[in-house]
């Protein structure tokens, strides 16, 4: 009986001591996409904070160029134009924007201002003097402990939102009106050890992406492996798939009222970016750790109900990425060795 238990007790050391399966390793296939040259001339370039796309133009968020943002042409890659004077004046906009990209609509939103903006007709013959139209301002009384990461308009009265606010929730639906309609899915890294709401809210900061012409949503929590499926139906919040693979380790700091969420040294980057077609959902993954550049050769494909379909590796490391479907083409924005920025392409 005492060799039995021995055999037992060293079968379960063995068990623990097991490496745990990398995220990558979970996709049932592994390809490599084709680089296919992309005419965008570097000089149009400045810094590259986020790349999406529609059918005929790349929009660039790049405010270090002395504009908002940079429109181009999708197939010829001629530069269409520059717009989003910035400043804080009437038809100005704050450094900082980030918005989505849906269809012809580029919905774009700033905390500081509670607005969300929207340009129409985002075409080759966009008119770059254009000023956004506001769709809604957003304020919460009733929920003063609101704070979104990302909006993302399901059309123009209705915004679904993520991010975190006080009873503990990660997605929120609500309306022009600033009624809130819906919320749902327990946000999951709501530690005690946070000292204030504050950093609750900066632990749980993301990306998301709607699909083109459904309601469905796709969204990513940065410094962790996590992504959730989200389909609303008649405005109701419904999760189809959470996977939760790897949650982000964080350290609180505190300076007076000055507050921080600074990741754990041993935390990986995990996903960078997002990017969605109507049968897919790209994530730009990593599995190195914060010391290294937020850029990825890896890119792990799923549909829209969560299943995994297959792990992408390109050719060179990709800071953002986005897709155009009508061309079959994924887009990424890299970096070259003298440190300027370069869009490429792949084939998909």
């Amino acid at each position: 009986m005492k060799n039995i238990c021995s055999v037992i007790i060293l079968f379960a050391f063995f068990a623990c001591k097991q490496p745990e399966k990398k995220v990558t390793s979970l996709f049932p296939v592994e390809v490599s996409l084709q680089e296919i040259p992309y005419s965008i001339d570097e000089n149009e370039l400045a810094r590259i904070e986020g790349i999406q796309c529609n059918d005929s133009c790349l929009l660039v968020f790049d405010y270090h160029s002395g504009e908002s943002f940079s429109l181009f042409n999708i197939v010829t890659g001629e530069c269409i134009g520059r717009f989003g004077t910035i400043g804080d004046g009437p038809g100005e906009l704050l450094p900082g924007y980030t918005g989505s990209l849906i269809q012809d609509k580029f919905y774009i939103y700033h905390a500081a201002i509670q607005s969300i903006l929207k340009y129409e007709n985002i075409t080759p013959s966009f008119n770059i003097k254009s000023s956004p139209e506001t769709l809604l301002k957003y304020d919460f009384p009733l929920f003063s402990e609101v704070y979104f990461s990302k909006l993302i308009p399901l059309n123009d009265s209705v915004v679904f939102a993520g991010g975190f606010y006080s009873p503990g929730y990660q997605y929120m639906l609500f309306d022009n009106q600033n009624e809130m309609i819906d919320y749902n899915v327990d946000v999951y890294n709501l530690s005690d050890s946070f000292p204030t709401v504050y950093h609750k809210m900066l632990a749980n900061q993301g990306e998301g992406r709607k699909h083109p012409f459904e309601d469905k949503y796709a969204y990513i929590t940065k410094y962790s492996s996590n992504i959730d499926f989200i389909d609303i139906k008649d405005n109701r919040i419904n999760p189809v798939k959470l996977i939760r693979e790897r949650s982000p380790k964080f350290v609180p700091w505190q300076d007076g009222t000055r507050v921080a969420m600074h990741p754990a040294m041993d935390c990986p980057i995990g996903y960078i970016d997002i990017a969605v077609s109507s049968k897919y959902v790209y994530g730009l993954h990593t599995e190195k750790d914060i010391t290294n550049p937020y850029c990825s050769d890896i890119i792990l494909v799923y549909d829209w109900e969560g299943n995994r379909i297959r792990k992408c590796k390109l050719n060179k490391e990709a800071y953002f990425i986005t897709i155009n479907e009508r061309l079959n083409k994924l887009y990424a924005a890299v970096r070259e060795e003298d440190g300027g920025w370069h869009i490429t392409s792949y084939e998909i």
